[in-house]
């Protein structure tokens, strides 16, 4: 009977026991009674909500390594000289930040040297980047911040793009005008990343300047940042200009009397150099406003390349620009000596080719005049 007795209770041990493994196996989904189950339940749904979560709220890369993540571009006018009678003279150098599909960074401060910091952020950067700059929801911001204040001489502008979700969202604050907090947000994001470019390249060898190799409407990155920005940058119809010839050849002679005098050698007028200057000087007349080319070195080639520019044997490519109320080219000219950016274009020792033009606004009569320079064999 002893044996007898201990046989049951051993069977009734072997049996729960198997019951328990079964549970352990099967969790069966009625039995919530159990805190163990009913913790991994609750576990497991929270888990899952979160990654759901998470994977909706990932921004959409653009297809195209090239594309602008997002991109900041400044604008700021300097005056150089006032001469009696109103003449003035301005120079900008415009920065451009820009961050691509790839992780490129390509950091231009408008510096007068003409390099351009360069770098790389990892993909995982990208994203966080693109997450963050979406997250300020920027699409709620008008695509044109309206001018106030504008000074008469003096063109200003930022310029900001985001792209998200295949298209890219377009922003400008002209002249002074007062800067979302948004968009300042997204310029100090832009900029934190470009302190991670550390690379020092000549300005013009970088994927953004590079003329396109295949189709001819492809564009370089800085060609379409451009884009996006120029349509808001010049939204009024042009005004009436009219072609001022001898206001430029003044400009020239002028310059190579200078050079003459310094004992440099002249330099020569070239078709094309003319063709580049008469591009940006009718543009600003028709705006009426004095700015840079900020796509001087994409249309240079562009331009030139009749001649022999090629983005692989250009040295240098320089700018200026001036706008005069007095129809006063030997006022504008002094002007361009007393300033070292325009000065240094002028006296340039490596530059072989110039190219001038003129265009008057018909409306305010001001002469808008472009000098280029460049170097290519």
């Amino acid at each position: 009977m002893a044996t007898s007795a201990k046989t049951p209770k051993k069977r009734a041990t072997t049996s729960k026991k198997t019951i328990k493994s079964t549970k352990k196996v099967q969790f069966p989904a009625t039995d919530l009674r159990n805190p163990r189950t009913l913790l991994f339940a609750v576990s497991f749904a929270v888990v899952g909500v979160f990654l759901l979560l998470q994977a909706s709220a990932k921004p959409a890369l653009l297809a195209g390594p090239d594309e602008v993540v997002a991109a900041y571009y400044d604008s700021k006018p300097t005056l150089i000289t006032q001469a009696e009678g109103g003449s003035a003279v301005y120079e900008s150098y415009t920065a451009s930040y820009l961050v691509l599909g790839d992780g490129t960074l390509l950091c231009d401060d408008g510096n007068q040297e003409g390099f351009v910091q360069t770098g790389q952020l990892g993909l995982g950067e990208v994203k966080n980047l693109h997450q963050e700059i979406r997250d300020l929801k920027l699409e709620g911001l008008p695509n044109e911040t309206g001018v106030a204040g504008q000074e008469a001489l003096i063109s200003t502008h930022e310029g900001f793009v985001i792209n998200g979700d295949g298209k890219s969202n377009a922003f400008s604050v002209h002249a002074g005008a007062a800067k979302p907090d948004k968009l300042a947000k997204m310029q100090a994001k832009i900029l934190s990343r470009c302190e991670k470019a550390t690379t020092r390249e000549q300005r013009g060898k970088t994927k953004e300047f590079r003329l396109p190799t295949a189709a001819a409407s492809t564009q370089s990155v800085l060609q379409r940042f451009s884009e996006v920005l120029v349509p808001k940058v010049a939204a009024q119809p042009p005004d009436p200009v009219s072609v001022e010839s001898n206001y430029a050849t003044n400009i020239f002679n002028l310059t190579n009397q200078r050079r003459a005098s310094l004992g440099i050698y002249q330099y020569q007028r070239r078709g094309c150099m003319n063709e580049l200057a008469n591009l940006q000087a009718k543009r600003q007349a028709e705006q009426n406003k004095l700015y840079h080319n900020s796509n001087l070195v994409n249309e240079f080639l562009y331009v030139c390349n009749k001649e022999g520019a090629t983005s692989n044997n250009w040295r240098s490519v320089g700018e200026n620009c001036s706008q005069d109320p007095n129809n006063n080219s030997q006022a504008i000219f002094n002007a361009y000596v007393n300033s070292s950016g325009h000065r240094a274009n002028l006296d340039h020792r490596t530059h072989t080719r110039t190219g001038s033009a003129a265009y008057r606004n018909q409306k305010n009569n001001y002469i808008y005049s472009t000098q280029v320079f460049a170097n290519w064999p």
